[in-house]
Order: structure tokens, then sequence, then C-alpha cells
């Protein structure tokens, strides 16, 4: 591998994740935007049977604004759905929890929407009149037609969540660790990986690849964390974004630069930065 080949995985775990990320993304505004597009047409083909209904203008600027607005708070659910996961232990906290967050998502969604549509009104020097009723009202009536999308997107992402072992954000909290093992995640969940079986950890954003027996998992922890988990006096830091198992070197060598490289035993060179050499020194000596 090239000095600058240890690069290679974090762009590969990195772009995998973006790949999820996009991938998920798509999915909701695929699905939201069908939905409300199907509601749009049964709203038109009711205006053409009955000959009442919203002009051309407002009846795709309230769907559209609507849509949007429904796309935005799906990041909302996701957290929520963090917080109060379907547990069978924890029925009536989920319960009261989830119906406290399809509160949260109709005012959210409601006053999303309500401002979109005065932005959008506002642009075409026209003037939306948004209250039906009064506040309240309109929320009551946004809640009775929410609260069906809400339970739709908590049950999309409870078995997206359950059969992929996804997670959206990166968790807080430390990762599982058990002694000298940590868990990590691989494409059909988790596993467990030895210290001793680990050569590199490499930092990638939110996460920590670990290089263990030529295979690559990921961490939702930061590099920092998994320092101070990593005891025993078999591992340094060589750079604010690696950390290496010491019983891997193979070799340490300048570069052309002044800098210095490591060679594992694997074959895969970390950098040895100015900062953490002389630390790396005095872990190496006796």
């Amino acid at each position: 591998m090239q000095p600058g080949g240890t690069k290679i995985s974090v762009n590969s775990a990195t772009g995998r994740r973006w790949r999820k990320r996009a991938l998920e993304i798509a999915f909701w505004v695929l699905t939201i935007g069908f939905f409300w597009t199907v509601d749009v047409f049964t709203k038109l083909t009711d205006r053409q049977r009955t000959g009442i209904g919203l002009d051309d203008f407002r009846l795709f600027t309230q769907q559209a604004t609507s849509a949007v607005a429904a796309m935005l708070m799906v990041y909302f659910v996701l957290y929520w759905c963090r917080q109060f996961p379907l547990l069978k232990n924890r029925l009536l906290p989920v319960i009261v929890g989830h119906l406290v967050g399809s509160v949260i998502f109709a005012v959210g969604h409601y006053a999303l929407f309500v401002l979109f549509r005065l932005f959008v009104f506002r642009l075409n020097d026209m003037d939306y009149v948004f209250v039906r009723f009064n506040h309240i009202d309109n929320l009551v009536l946004e809640w009775q037609k929410d609260i069906k999308i809400y339970v739709a997107m908590v049950a999309i992402i409870t078995v997206y969540r359950r059969f992929f072992g996804a997670d959206e954000r990166p968790s807080s909290s430390p990762s599982p660790q058990l002694s000298d093992r940590l868990m990590v995640q691989t494409g059909n969940g988790e596993t467990i990986v030895r210290f001793d079986q680990i050569d590199y950890l490499e930092a990638a954003r939110n996460y920590v690849v670990v290089h263990a027996d030529e295979q690559e998992y990921l961490v939702r922890d930061t590099l920092g964390n998994l320092e101070k988990k990593l005891t025993g006096g078999h591992f340094a830091r060589t750079h604010r974004s690696f950390i290496i198992n010491l019983d891997r070197i193979a070799e340490i060598r300048p570069t052309d630069v002044g800098k210095h490289l490591i060679r594992l035993a694997g074959g895969a060179e970390v950098p040895l930065s100015r900062g953490y050499r002389n630390r790396f020194k005095s872990q190496l000596s006796p």
C-alpha cells in the first residue's frame, strides 16, 4: 500500500455511508412525493366532478408545501424513534411518548407549511388566508390527519432499523465494550472484535473504521473515546486520525517531506505526525 493508501479506507467507509444516506433520503422523497401526488389527482378529480375546489395555483402550492414540510419532519420522527424505540417491556412509556410525538409532528408540519405558503403567495403578490377557523381548530384537524402519517413513518423506520440494523445518526453514547473487546458494525448487524485482532483504527467523520484481520468494521464513536478504552499499553495514537496496535509495527521510516510513516505487519502504512511523535516514542520504550 502506498503512503496515501490508508486514505482509501476512509473514503470507502465514508462513501458507503453517504450512498446509504442518499438512498434513505431518496426513499422518503419518493414515498412522500408519491402519496402527495396521489392526493393532488384525487382533489383534481373531485373538483372536475363537483365543480368545487381550489384553483390550480392554490391546490399545487398547498400540496407541495405540505409535502416539503412532511419531508423535513422526517428528521424529527427519526430522532423521536431513537428516544422511544418500540420495546415490549416499555409499552406504556412508548405509547405516551409517541402520542406526544404525533402532536409535535402535527404542530411542526402545520407551522412549516404555513410559513412556506406565506412565502410562496407573497412572491406571487397574493394573500394566503391560512386560518379557516382559528389556529387551535386548525391544529386539531391537522393532528387528526397527521397522526396517520406519523404512525406510518414510525412503522417504516422501526422495520428498517430492525431488519437492516440501521441508525441514521451516530450515537453520542459510548460504544458497547466487553473488557478487551469492541462491539462493531458489519453489513448484517454487529459482531465482537478482540483488541488483539485490531491492526489500527482510523477516524472517518463521526465514525471510526476498525481494521482487524484484513476486514473493516464501523464503530459509532469518536477516536478519543476509543483511545480511552484500548487499555493495556498495546495501542498508541500516531495522528489525530489514527491509533495503531504497537504489536503490529513492522517498520518506521522517514519520508521525503520530513515526516514518518509506520508500516504494519499487514502492509498498511499510517502517518506518524510531529504532534504525537514524542508520546509515541515514550510508549515504545520499555
